[in-house]
């Protein structure tokens, strides 16, 4: 298992630059969000719709930050990997739906486990990108191990946003 954790761009300041909508919760963020000069620019992984399919099931809201008819163009991966979008986790959502994360990772960590039945320790790779609740400043964690390791995710999460 590997874990990363980075300084960000700050999320919101970007979403404004870029005429994108806002978020109080959970969004998904192109892969290319920090170097796009613009929604054209954007690359969304193609695990994205799966994503937000399966979170909307799971009563999380996953407001779009740009309008439906600027559709991105998807990244598509070529290899035994699976790789998530990256997944903004907002300042507010840690007092407005704390079990959010819980419900996100889960709602993860069940998907792959489906996914990848009969197929020995299958790589994930996962990113989020968490506003911290004093300062609003953004961080990346970064994932990458098997399934079993998504859970340990939200105490890492959680200590990220409360620093």
């Amino acid at each position: 298992m590997s874990l990363k954790i980075e300084d960000y761009i700050d999320v919101e300041p970007k979403l404004l630059k870029l005429g994108c909508h806002r978020t109080n919760g959970l969004a998904l963020l192109p892969q290319n969000f920090q170097s796009a000069d613009e929604i054209a620019d954007f690359r969304q992984m193609s695990e994205a719709a799966t994503v937000k399919k399966l979170f909307r099931a799971a009563g999380l809201e996953l407001p779009d930050l740009f309008d439906r008819s600027q559709r991105l163009p998807y990244i598509h991966n070529n290899y035994a990997q699976w790789v998530a979008p990256t997944i903004f986790l907002c300042s507010a959502l840690w007092s407005q739906n704390p079990n959010a994360i819980s419900v996100a990772l889960s709602v993860i960590a069940n998907h792959l486990t489906d996914l990848f039945k009969g197929i020995h320790t299958p790589s994930v790779k996962l990113e989020f990108v968490v506003e911290k609740t004093k300062s609003r400043k953004c961080t990346i964690v970064k994932y990458e191990g098997d399934v079993a390791g998504i859970a340990s995710l939200e105490s890492v999460l959680r200590k990220v946003a409360d620093d």
